[in-house]
């Protein structure tokens, strides 16, 4: 059984805490006030990092994605629009950061969209986050010198990636979403991406892998469970591919695959606790497994960030904080929590990155040495 030991401790009482080195990338001003979904990587000498950006409100309409990146982690360049706000049929198009993939002297972005299926001469909903989607879509930009991008490209539609492409034993590549994980044998991440997952084939109408078609897949499922989305995945030494995903719940979730993310078992319930919050795994140079999230059963607080690990994939009672310091939102908006949290993570040259949102608002990255966790 999957487990970790973390409870209802959302401060992380006795549990060692590293010396980590922390930077700010963004600061939230007005309007740009929300911030979100942040991933990095390494890529010709620079560190890039990407974040959804909005006006106050979590995945509004006219959300965009901007880019910063840094030659050295400590200075990091002035965030600019990566993707641009951009009018859809009727109203501002909603862009979601999906992630990085390197292939051969190649940097891929990854960008999620959607429109609100809101007739054109309606009054916008004060939550218009929890009205249906239109032409949701996954498509991608490449770059040679991170500076000059190409046009974008279609990759799949249906769905908005929660982390981007990540290699399988195989050399396959895997992106998690929520409960669809597409997968593709093209090592660029550009073309063959196929539809797999957990999600039911025998609905009514076309299963949509976003924020509304996790809940709208619910009564379809032959066996009940929560809302499950977010996932991510790691690969143990016998090929069975482990996927995690955030729940309902204050518990992580778990389905797997045996051929190379083709098919996925029912998902079942794991003892890992939970905040009902994203998250991030990999592995270290040395084998053993991580993770990277917000694991207090505290639902909503992600003050507590924490790094576990683990050398089986099944014991992760091993942690340690990586941020704790308090801290709260600054501005209004809907679905504003405290903390550190949507982590995404990268190993590079004896450390552990860890880039991550900030109350919402800022977009702040840290990193770790790994001569810290020796085992």
């Amino acid at each position: 059984m999957i487990r970790n030991y973390i409870g209802e401790d959302y401060r992380g009482t006795g549990l060692p805490k590293l010396a980590v080195e922390n930077r700010l990338i963004y600061k939230a001003w007005s309007p740009w006030s929300y911030s979100h979904h942040a991933h990095i990587t390494w890529f010709k000498g620079r560190y890039y990092v990407m974040f959804s950006n909005g006006w106050i409100d979590e995945d509004d309409v006219g959300q965009r994605v901007m880019l910063s990146s840094s030659a050295d982690f400590r200075r990091w360049t002035r965030p600019r629009p990566l993707v641009d706000t951009r009018m859809g049929e009727h109203w501002g198009l909603t862009y979601t950061a999906g992630g990085w993939h390197v292939y051969e002297g190649t940097l891929v972005a990854y960008i999620g969209e959607y429109e609100y299926d809101v007739p054109a001469g309606t009054r916008k909903p004060d939550h218009i986050q929890e009205t249906p989607h239109k032409n949701t879509r996954t498509w991608a930009m490449t770059t040679e010198d991170g500076r000059r991008w190409s046009r974008p490209i279609p990759i799949i539609e249906r769905m908005i990636p929660n982390h981007g492409p990540q290699p399988t034993r195989s050399g396959r590549l895997i992106m998690a979403g929520g409960m669809m994980y597409p997968y593709t044998d093209d090592p660029s991440g550009l073309s063959g991406w196929t539809p797999a997952g957990i999600y039911p084939r025998h609905m009514p109408m076309p299963y949509v892998d976003d924020s509304v078609g996790f809940d709208a897949a619910e009564p379809y499922f032959e066996t009940p469970h929560p809302v499950l989305n977010e996932g991510s995945f790691f690969q143990t030494d016998d090929g069975v591919i482990h996927m995690l995903l955030r729940s309902g719940t204050t518990y992580l979730w778990h389905t797997q695959s045996a051929d190379d993310g083709e098919t996925w078992s029912p998902p079942e319930p794991t003892e890992f606790t939970d905040s009902v919050a994203k998250f991030h795994l990999g592995r270290l140079p040395d084998g053993r497994f991580y993770y990277v999230g917000n694991p207090s059963t505290q639902r909503e607080y992600r003050t507590l960030l924490v790094l576990s690990l683990s050398e089986d994939g099944e014991d992760w009672t091993r942690s340690y904080i990586l941020r704790n310091e308090e801290t709260a939102p600054v501005f209004e908006g809907i679905y504003k929590d405290h903390g550190y949290q949507y982590p995404h993570t990268m190993i590079r040259e004896g450390y552990l990155y860890v880039v991550y949102s900030i109350n919402k608002e800022d977009v702040g990255v840290s990193r770790v040495a790994l001569r810290q966790l020796q085992p």
